[in-house]
């Protein structure tokens, strides 16, 4: 637990711990981390519940959490990096790296990192969930995806949809230029430079301080849950697989923001909304989660304007694990929810969202 910074509102505090103690006595979640910054500076951060049900450990603020597709941003940034680098372009095909991937010539950087490359996503399928349980090797992963059937849901860059297959994609990409894991190079080009000591690439057999443990919804149970169910991170790769914690996700938007690791014109491409190859913005046919709002999409960020607020963030779910993140650019505040359950940040992060910025001095 930690305590809110004095300039943070009283009614602001109370509301956020009534809605996050409301969610769990309605078995949302064991366990919340709740944490609120405004222009980097942290004002908020908070942990409610149990991060592990048999053990009884309290949630903390220092609790790891896996994190799930909220790994994507820090996908797009290794990629942009790279390219800041010269070592890569945005608009460099697929097949310069993977030639051998079908189609690869018509497929770009750019399409897989804002979904227009109408590759379907390959966590969708029935059997998936039998898959993940076993490591996989990145070839292994590619050679997987190669081969769905159907491979391409629409023509690159003529639709939008979501795919995790894309963002596998451009982990194997990081490899091919990096000459490095993708873990090891989002390590020392990514995550060391910003002191994101809690964040990594995950795997079962690491020994993490302050681990929370994942848990899925059983109503009929004596706990109303069970352990959740295990999915090998080298499936997940470089679309879901990294763990963090509130402290370092606060962190890292404020350096996203900062131009602390890449370059301005790197940024305003990672946060400009993406365009189909007719010119059309992709909203037509998006919805924000939960809000049912239209939203764009960036490089691993859905990006909204509403209401005079425009904000950019993205969600997360994993085995047991759910999560939130939102930065409102205007007034320089972030939000961040993650929890131990699935499902679990959704019911809430719009709700924590209204409680800060109704009350903020500086509301946008």
């Amino acid at each position: 637990m930690s305590n809110p910074d004095p300039s943070f509102p009283t009614d602001s505090a109370r509301q956020i711990d009534g809605i996050v103690e409301d969610a769990i006595s309605a078995y949302t979640a064991p366990g919340y981390a709740v944490g609120v910054s405004r222009h980097g500076k942290p004002l908020f951060t908070k942990a409610y519940g149990l991060a592990n049900l048999e053990c009884a450990t309290p949630t903390a603020v220092e609790s790891v959490f896996r994190i799930g597709s909220m790994t994507k941003q820090f996908t797009a940034v290794a990629i942009l990096v790279l390219a800041d680098q010269g070592r890569l372009s945005i608009d460099d095909t697929l097949a310069l790296f993977l030639p051998e991937f079908p189609r690869a010539t018509e497929v770009t950087l750019r399409q897989l990192l804002n979904h227009t490359s109408g590759l379907h996503n390959y966590t969708e399928y029935l059997t998936f969930q039998a898959f993940s349980r076993v490591d996989r090797s990145t070839s292994d992963m590619v050679e997987h995806i190669a081969g769905l059937s159907p491979l391409y849901d629409f023509d690159p860059g003529t639709a939008w949809n979501y795919s995790n297959s894309g963002y596998y994609l451009l982990g194997a990409v990081v490899e091919q230029v990096a000459k490095v894991s993708y873990g090891a190079f989002l390590r020392t080009a990514v995550l060391d430079p910003l002191s994101l000591h809690d964040t990594a690439f995950d795997a079962a057999e690491d020994v993490v301080p302050y681990r929370a443990s994942g848990y899925d919804a059983a109503p009929t149970s004596t706990s109303r849950y069970c352990n959740t169910g295990f999915t090998s991170e080298s499936v997940a790769g470089a679309a879901g697989a990294l763990r963090s914690t509130v402290g370092d996700l606060l962190r890292w938007h404020a350096a996203l923001q900062g131009g602390k690791l890449i370059s301005p014109t790197a940024l305003t491409e990672m946060t400009t909304p993406a365009k189909l190859k007719n010119g059309q913005m992709t909203s037509t046919n998006s919805r924000w989660p939960r809000t049912g709002r239209p939203y764009e999409y960036g490089f691993g960020l859905y990006i909204q304007s509403s209401e005079g607020k425009d904000r950019f963030g993205h969600g997360g779910s994993i085995n047991g694990f759910n999560c939130s993140m939102l930065t409102y650019p205007q007034s320089g505040t972030t939000i961040v929810i993650l929890a131990n359950a699935n499902g679990a940040s959704d019911a809430v992060v719009e709700a924590v969202t209204e409680a800060v910025l109704g009350s903020s001095p500086s509301k946008p």
